[in-house]
């Protein structure tokens, strides 16, 4: 007898993947799953597992599980909605102390997006909030409360975030950080790259304190090959980081010489 004894993981995306635990799958002939009352593509079956696709038709919340003809307890999935379109972002969104989502949208290479940060309501309204950046890519809040804004090329942007009258937020710039931008580029052969001036910046992590933030920032070689040998330096990667001293930025690289490619950028900072 087939018995569905559990499904992981319990939270997914449309298109997402969703496995099946049990015992005694048919496999002759693959019994029809549903994902709420949407039949789901199954991708991979054994007799004690069988892989699925989450069909894009599945409203958002708490959805049930069933294979047909299948008995056990009905197992279900949190499956997450669309909250907000018409964005671009390259890294995570952030979250401030209070809980408000700030999102980005990059753009194309070497593009000034009309706006380059939005706030996302809890209804899923976008509202402008910052403007002026050029490919935003990784945001943080600091412990002083400010967001940090990276762009593409390698500078830092800071940002004072004030709520001057209830419900309407404002970012004021603080400070542009250009120590990452000016960390100087290597050929793969080593020799200095001194026609390159700009770093890519695809990760950043805030710590430290109110009076003295830290930051930790991934850089690599700006160069993305297209089918083509730019000579890139596929061991540009380098983890830095800046500490505020309570007048100016103080610039340490932790980690250099981490893998890199010509067509796949590393991202993300360790967490």
């Amino acid at each position: 007898m087939s018995t569905l004894t559990a499904v992981h993981p319990l939270r997914a995306v449309e298109s997402g993947r969703l496995t099946l635990h049990g015992t005694g799958f048919p496999l002759d002939d693959l019994p029809a799953v549903t994902v709420g009352d949407t039949p789901a593509r199954v991708s991979f079956a054994s007799t004690r597992r069988l892989v699925i696709t989450v069909p894009g038709a599945v409203e958002g919340g708490k959805i049930p599980v069933r294979i047909a003809g299948v008995p056990g307890e009905t197992a279900y999935v949190s499956i997450g909605s669309t909250w907000a379109t018409g964005l671009h972002q390259v890294d995570s969104p952030v979250f401030d102390a209070e809980g408000h989502l700030f999102v980005t949208y990059s753009g194309s290479r070497g593009q000034e997006a009309p706006v380059s940060v939005f706030r996302v309501t809890r209804g899923g309204t976008r509202e402008p909030f910052v403007s002026g950046i050029v490919n935003a890519t990784s945001m943080a809040f600091g412990p002083d409360g400010r967001l940090y804004v990276a762009q593409q090329d390698g500078l830092i942007r800071i940002y004072d975030v004030t709520q001057p009258v209830p419900g309407q937020w404002s970012a004021v710039e603080a400070q542009t950080i250009s120590l990452i931008k000016d960390i100087p580029n290597h050929n793969d052969d080593g020799s200095l790259n001194t026609s390159l001036t700009e770093r890519q910046v695809t990760g950043i992590l805030v710590t430290g304190t109110v009076a003295n933030p830290v930051l930790y920032v991934t850089s690599s070689d700006p160069r993305i090959a297209t089918y083509t040998d730019l000579d890139v330096d596929t061991n540009s990667g380098i983890l830095s980081k800046l500490t505020w001293n309570g007048s100016s930025w103080d610039k340490v690289d932790l980690i250099r010489g981490l893998p890199d490619a010509e067509h796949v950028r590393p991202r993300g900072v360790l967490r």
